[in-house]
């Protein structure tokens, strides 16, 4: 594949002088293929059939406590630190609730309101594994607590609105709320200091006209992993890593299925988000990565293209590919349409849970039905403790340990 778009991201965000930003950000062009991993859709197959157990190799399950100060409405977001899980409801209970490893409650951060350490609305969260610290977004305010659940500060991010944040080193990298901004002075990713100011901003979004206003309707595209942070956007053909304070190409998806011109200048002339939405949702062209999970020895990606959401599996070490448009059959727990949430250091993690979603209900009742059958192999301690679960509890995580 060419580099040449990439060295002029580096050339434009390089040129760039904001005066929010003190230091000039860094877009790093691959020097060696090696770097960089590269996908041509177009060649490849998509019609094989795999099971769990070509990725996976066991399986256990942590059921999250059930209580009345931690009633989890709808999962919307959950991450994995340290044999801790944080879980973000943002519509229904509107908390962020803490669990350690075997899924006993902890606690709750912040609550609703309007005074100091508290927030209006839940838009995301992050973690500072630097200072051991949490981060709530409402709209244009993050609020920082300690572990244990004290308020420590907050602040507004200056001039500017997230849709998302995410941390990493102490440094809140999040994307803009583009129909607040003249094209000329938008760019897609920016990163601020723990006082609210800008002090880094990449990829123009003059370089990149196609993509304007459709992150309000589509969501935000942080991908948190282990070490590094993924970030996209829609219709992008890059997944970019973020380490060190440094933007670098690391998957180039290519294909003959993109936007034409015509279909640019189309999407662009579209004002209504709602009509917007409805473009998008039945548009067959190629959309990027709306989904990215990684471990230490398997990374996952989910894409868009011709209204299919097909996966592409990596082996990180030999660089392996495989590539489905079906589920993924499986032969671990034998039940179907189990979708990955997040992942741990070795481990991708599902979410059971048996709300008053049909979905939900259908998946959760073959679950326990292959308990009960004896196709998911369980001590009798664990089998009882989830047996003995009431039909309001809260959700079952499913740990997947990768091969």
């Amino acid at each position: 594949m060419k580099y040449y778009k990439y060295i002029l991201i580096f050339i434009l965000a390089n040129s760039l002088n904001s005066c929010n930003s003190r230091m000039k950000p860094t877009v790093n062009t691959p020097q060696t293929k090696e770097k960089l991993i590269e996908l041509d859709l177009d060649t490849m197959n998509f019609s094989n059939h795999y099971s769990m157990s070509s990725f996976f190799k066991t399986v256990r399950f942590i059921s999250l406590e059930t209580k009345k100060e931690c009633l989890i409405g709808n999962i919307d977001e959950i991450k994995i630190k340290n044999d801790t899980v944080f879980v973000l409801d943002k519509k229904i209970s509107k908390s962020l609730f803490i669990f350690d490893k075997s899924g006993k409650f902890i606690r709750k951060i912040g609550k609703l309101g309007r005074g100091p350490g508290e927030y209006e609305r839940l838009s995301s969260f992050s973690i500072d594994r630097t200072r051991n610290q949490i981060l709530i977004q409402s709209n244009k305010k993050i609020i920082t607590y300690s572990n244990s659940g004290e308020f420590i500060k907050e602040f507004n991010l200056l001039g500017d609105t997230p849709l998302q944040i995410s941390c990493q080193d102490s440094i809140i990298y999040f994307d803009r709320m583009p129909s607040f901004y003249k094209q000329d002075q938008y760019n897609l990713l920016s990163a601020a200091n723990t006082e609210g100011e800008v002090i880094y901003r990449w990829l123009p979004a003059k370089s990149y006209e196609k993509v304007l206003n459709l992150s309000c309707v589509l969501g935000s595209h942080f991908f948190n992993t282990m070490d590094e942070l993924k970030y996209t956007y829609t219709f992008s053909d890059t997944i970019f890593s973020i380490n060190n304070k440094t933007v670098s190409p690391f998957i180039a998806f290519s294909t003959q299925n993109k936007l034409t011109n015509e279909e640019i200048n189309e999407l662009k002339s579209i004002d209504d988000p709602m009509k917007l939405g409805q473009y998008v949702s039945n548009c067959k062209r190629f959309q990027g990565a709306v989904q990215y999970l990684e471990s230490n020895n398997l990374i996952m990606i989910k894409i868009k293209n011709h209204i299919a959401t097909p996966k592409i599996l990596i082996n990180p070490h030999n660089k392996k590919i495989s590539c489905t448009h079906f589920s993924i059959n499986d032969d671990i727990t034998y039940t179907e349409q189990l979708q990955f949430a997040t992942t741990t250091n070795n481990s991708f993690v599902s979410i059971i849970d048996h709300s008053y979603m049909k979905p939900s209900i259908t998946l959760f009742n073959n679950f326990i039905q292959n308990i009960k059958s004896a196709n998911i192999k369980l001590s009798e301690t664990e089998k009882n403790l989830i047996l003995d679960l009431q039909p309001d509890c809260n959700p079952i995580l499913a740990f997947y340990e990768c091969i």
